[in-house]
């Protein structure tokens, strides 16, 4: 029986180790099968792996407990097998630590190869997104550059179209002071026209000149008796008044006649010679026309304007030589010392018809090559800027030969003499000589022209714009016409600042 039993335990034992050793053996199998196996293999095979430790765990702790209970039940056991089985469960314990170690590593590869998915896909994601974003930035700076473009297309169209606007605005403006200065042509035009009517029969025939009102004929003597008693401011405020007052009247001519006597009377010389100058334009043939050459003549002389004092002497002789006017005209011409004052009795006569020009005398021996270099002379004076000399040579120029082509330019430069010295009253009756004897000349334009500057200058603005459109009328495709429009568009706009 001893034998037996022993032979039995001993069976048992060697059994135990047996198992022992064989679990082991799987399990160090295991893991160096874990360990070899390719991260792709242990991420396929993770599941059943540890379902095999888990069954090889469970086989072990169940041969535990069995080795427990006949460990209990055989107290008897050798001290080596105790220490064999020690050692196993050690190796077991560091068994299983280093198969949770597998077991995590093996379960971080595929956490680590979800997440490097995820950031490729997150990365390409991004990528996609800033490339869309550079792509719609681009797009957006190409737009605002074709914009910008349009836009300073659409200013500059918008600059054009406003300085058209601009220039329209100015022609509406000036044909709005021309559409006013019409209708105040138009209204005084009308309010002529009803005093004609007045005047004319309901069938258009002129009536009867019917007698002035005493009123005015009292005025007159008034005048008359004022200018009588020197009291010159007076007589000329009431002379003044028959002209304003009572346009048209028989004593009209008289009337500027004195109001030029008063400034002479009072040495106002340049004065007398404009208020006769007035009275050529609206009266010329009346019989006081020959009295009011012969004074302003005298009132050249007195201005030390001999050579325009004696032209107009001349003039008068040559207008109304019967007059007593011209006796009187030949005898100062005659003298050694013209400027000496002569006081002369003014002789109403009657009307004097204009003359003509006198006949060219025959059998002059210059010819026309030699009144050309005379001419061309004096021209290089007058371009040296010798003003009163070249004046004094056109003057024996116009004396000493009939009269030729160049008769009406030397007449024009005599006026151009004055002008240059700022003598503009002398200046302003050298162009109406050359207006009155040589209307159909080519300087006729340039006369007109300088005739209204020169009122501009004497402050005479109203007179001076007369006669700019009167040269814009009658020679409207003359250069001198655009230098007149300047000057009238200059007055304007000043006007309009000044408003």
């Amino acid at each position: 029986m001893p034998v037996a039993k022993t032979a039995s335990t001993e069976k048992s034992r060697g059994l135990i180790a047996y198992r022992l050793r064989l679990v082991f053996c799987i399990l160090c199998s295991a893991l160096i099968l874990s360990g070899c196996a390719s991260t792709d293999a242990n991420v396929a095979d993770s599941s059943s792996l540890i379902k095999e430790i888990q069954s090889l765990k469970t086989n072990l702790q169940n041969l535990t407990v069995r080795l427990d209970k006949q460990m209990a039940a055989n107290a008897a056991y050798p001290s080596n097998l105790l220490t064999e089985v020690k050692s196993l469960k050690t190796a077991f314990q560091d068994l299983k630590v280093h198969f949770e170690e597998q077991k995590a590593a093996s379960m971080a590869a595929p956490d680590m190869l979800i997440a490097m998915q995820t950031l490729k896909i997150e990365l390409q994601d991004l990528t996609g997104r800033f490339e869309e974003t550079q792509y719609l930035s681009d797009k957006s700076l190409k737009e605002l550059s074709e914009s910008k473009d349009k836009l300073a297309v659409q200013i500059k169209e918008l600059e054009g179209t406003i300085t058209a606007l601009q220039e329209k605005l100015v022609r509406v403006e000036a044909a709005a002071v021309t559409s006013k200065e019409l209708e105040d042509t138009i209204t005084a035009l009308q309010e002529k026209l009803v005093q004609i009517v007045k005047r004319e029969g309901p069938e258009g025939k002129k009536e009867d000149k019917k007698p002035l009102t005493r009123e005015v004929k009292d005025i007159y003597m008034d005048a008359q008796k004022a200018f009588e008693e020197e009291r010159f401011e007076d007589a000329r405020e009431l002379f003044q008044s028959i002209t304003d007052d009572y346009p048209g009247n028989e004593y009209s001519d008289n009337a500027r006649f004195w109001i030029g006597e008063t400034y002479y009377k009072q040495e106002r010389f340049g004065d007398a010679i404009l208020a006769y100058e007035e009275l050529f334009k609206k009266n010329p043939e009346s019989d006081k026309v020959a009295g009011a050459l012969l004074k302003q003549g005298l009132a050249f002389y007195e201005l030390k304007e001999d050579d325009i004092g004696r032209i107009t002497l001349k003039k008068l002789i040559n207008k109304s030589p019967d007059s007593e006017q011209a006796q009187v005209a030949k005898k100062m011409l005659s003298s050694s010392t013209p400027a000496q004052k002569q006081q002369s009795s003014v002789v109403e006569t009657a009307p004097v018809e204009k003359q003509k020009p006198e006949e060219l005398e025959e059998g002059l021996k210059e010819e026309g090559t030699e009144i050309k270099n005379v001419y061309k002379e004096i021209y290089e004076t007058y371009k040296q800027e010798k003003f009163k000399e070249a004046r004094e040579k056109f003057e024996a120029f116009l004396k000493d030969y009939s009269e030729n082509e160049y008769s009406d330019n030397a007449r024009f430069w005599i006026g151009e003499t004055y002008y240059k010295e700022g003598n503009y009253k002398a200046a302003i009756l050298a162009y109406e000589r050359l207006l009155n004897e040589t209307p159909e000349s080519d300087k006729v334009p340039g006369a007109l022209l300088k005739q209204g500057m020169a009122f501009y200058e004497l402050g005479e603005d109203e007179t001076g714009r007369i006669l700019l459109k009167k040269l814009i009328e009658k020679f409207p495709d003359s250069e001198q016409v655009q230098v007149a429009k300047k000057k009238l568009g200059s007055l304007k706009s000043s006007q309009t600042k000044e408003q």
